[in-house]
């Protein structure tokens, strides 16, 4: 499932298509050929096929270097050759007990890539490697914190195209999961323009440097190479980034309080509902939920999240989505429960009319790894989770505000989605019923031992096409999970 405003550029003029909710091309269980499909290939696709890639530069909580070579093999093809292979860097979370800012990749990156280098060559073909350089960006080593951005920057020849999403650098991620995803495309500035374009407030523009300088992406011709580009459409559309950044700030820029920023210019009425779908819920105090309502500016908020019977049933009509909802996590202990905030996540089915209806629950449909908050003057979508940790905690007296992660969304006021109504355009329906008493949210920690007595080799092998190479991508996160509980695993046959 993907979250897309496109800005195509033509001779003529600079048009903003509408934001767009769907199924990831691939996915396993679902035949749909609906055209807001999208695959990871498919963001390398442009309209000018002669168009080349300069650099490319990407953010992820975690990947899997096989996938992304394979991928990369097909993109970066024959025209491309060894002395005019595209710049590549990648920042990635990492395992900070082996080091403060210097640790290696959490996930190993392994044969037939060298681990723990700063350099590895990513084999595209038997003739043809791609260097790229991994960076693992500063977090602050006295609490938890992570990098959870998902940023994509892919610079051509004539544009500049910028992809924000929910989507990690695996094949889960891309094929199985139910993901969000913006996409823009920003021209190249013509020479006799630069001084002028420049001299305009393309606050979206400075809220990108900001967020890769802070990752650590210190190419010039990366991150100096924005300049080149103008990025004035996404600024009179009021379309703005909002990141959080590690550390301990007094103004707004980042987190809960650039959110709160933003929405105070779109003020929603008292009695306006909110709803934030998202794939992790954290420990929530009632000071934080406080914090977050007054921030978006209603009292007002729902939840929906799948609850443990939508997992059970999905280990029947879909096992292999069924292993991937390890990255569903829920934290909280009574506090949403006992203020009636969780709904039931159901699917709007009308939006995939080829998924199989006669299913009425979500047990044909994927888990879904997307964050997205709804209200009735703005939407955002991007890695937030529902946690302190992604937004973070304002002080009591809203003088500063602490943040634990680098996270990375995108605000869009609604009054641009025009066409179409906001769910028809979503994958889950926004209006569910309330938590009855005896539902219990999924609980990964809790539960996943459902998964391990349930789930058989023979379902997840008819799943991939009995493909082993697939089964252990698409698997990607089911297979990490295992290996960090050091679990001793054996499927029933």
């Amino acid at each position: 499932m993907v979250d897309r405003i496109y800005n195509k550029n033509d001779n003529q003029s600079n048009k903003l298509v509408n934001l767009s909710h769907f199924i990831i091309k691939g996915f396993i269980n679902n035949n749909s050929n609906n055209e807001r499909d999208l695959s990871f290939q498919d963001l390398f696709k442009t309209e000018n096929k002669d168009d080349r890639i300069v650099s490319i530069l990407m953010s992820t909580f975690v990947c899997d270097w096989n996938w992304l070579a394979k991928q990369l093999s097909i993109v970066i093809d024959d025209c491309y050759d060894h002395d005019h292979l595209p710049l590549c860097q990648v920042a990635i979370n990492y395992d900070r007990s082996k080091g403060t800012n210097s640790g290696r990749s959490e996930q190993e990156i392994g044969n037939p890539f060298l681990d723990g280098s700063q350099t590895i060559s990513l084999k595209l073909s038997e003739n043809k490697s791609l260097p790229i350089d991994i960076i693992h960006p500063p977090l602050l080593v006295s609490q938890i914190g992570i990098l959870h951005s998902k940023i994509i920057l892919l610079e051509y020849q004539q544009i500049i195209r910028v992809v924000i999403s929910s989507s990690n650098l695996t094949g889960s991620d891309w094929e199985v999961l139910g993901q969000t995803i913006f996409i823009v495309d920003i021209p190249r500035i013509k020479k006799n323009n630069i001084d002028n374009i420049n001299d305009n407030k393309d606050q979206f523009k400075y809220e990108l440097v900001d967020i890769l300088s802070s990752l650590g992406f210190t190419d010039d011709h990366i991150v100096n190479a924005l300049d080149q580009f103008d990025f004035s459409m996404i600024h009179q559309h009021g379309i703005h980034i909002v990141s959080s950044i590690p550390g301990v700030y007094s103004h707004n820029k980042y987190g809960l309080s650039k959110l709160a920023s933003l929405a105070s210019e779109y003020q929603s009425t008292s009695k306006a509902t909110a709803v934030y779908q998202s794939s992790a819920i954290g420990m929530t105090s009632r000071e934080w939920l406080s914090s977050f309502k007054a921030a978006i500016g209603t009292d007002n908020l729902t939840l929906p999240f799948p609850t443990l019977n939508t997992i059970d049933e999905m280990i029947t009509y879909n096992p292999l989505g069924a292993t991937e909802s390890v990255t569903i996590r829920y934290h909280d202990k009574d506090l949403l429960l006992s203020n009636k905030m969780l709904s039931k996540l159901q699917y709007n089915n009308e939006r995939d009319p080829k998924v199989d209806n006669s299913i009425t629950n979500l047990s044909s449909h994927p888990p879904l790894h997307s964050k997205v908050l709804i209200t009735d003057r703005w939407i955002y979508h991007g890695s937030h989770n529902f946690t302190e940790a992604s937004w973070g905690s304002i002080s009591k007296r809203q003088s500063t505000i602490k943040i634990s992660n680098f996270e990375t969304g995108v605000f869009i006021p609604t009054a641009l989605f025009t066409g179409e109504s906001i769910q028809s355009m979503l994958r889950f329906k926004v209006e569910t019923p309330l938590y009855d008493f005896d539902d219990i949210p999924w609980q990964m920690n809790k539960h996943y031992n459902i998964l391990f007595n349930n789930i058989h080799q023979d379902n997840l092998d008819n799943n991939n096409n009995n493909n082993q190479d697939s089964n252990n991508s698409l698997n990607y996160h089911w297979n990490q999970f295992k290996k960090e509980q050091q679990l001793l695993f054996k499927f029933n046959k």
